[in-house]
């Protein structure tokens, strides 16, 4: 399978969070590199995704499963991460049981 080995984006970089962003003209170019090249970076991409959604969750009552499934979204497109769907953290958005229970009910309507 052929692929477009060059490509040109426009990245706005802060080095701090108070610094203003700078505009920068970056050109990827991935000659060297094979599909099988680009899905590794594409996997080890997905997986640091999948530990950051339990690493920036402030509930205590989020755990780690021991087993999980991560249905990778679409390039460009935003997903809930499966953490943000556990029994725990969907109690925790809603701040009870009965209150989780009663909004998910409403979405049978």
């Amino acid at each position: 399978m052929d692929f477009e080995k060059i490509h040109v984006v426009i990245l706005k970089t802060k080095r701090f969070e108070d610094d203003d962003a700078v505009e920068t003209k970056l050109t990827l170019d991935y000659s060297q590199c094979t599909i099988e090249d680009l899905l590794a970076k594409a996997i080890k991409s997905d997986k640091i995704s999948w530990q950051a959604s339990f690493r920036n969750k402030k509930a205590d009552n989020i755990s780690i499963p021991a087993e999980a499934t991560y249905v990778v979204p679409k390039v460009g497109t935003r997903t809930t991460h499966k953490a943000d769907a556990t029994p725990e953290a969907i109690v925790a958005k809603f701040g009870s049981v009965d209150a989780a229970i009663a909004a998910l009910e409403a979405l049978r309507k």
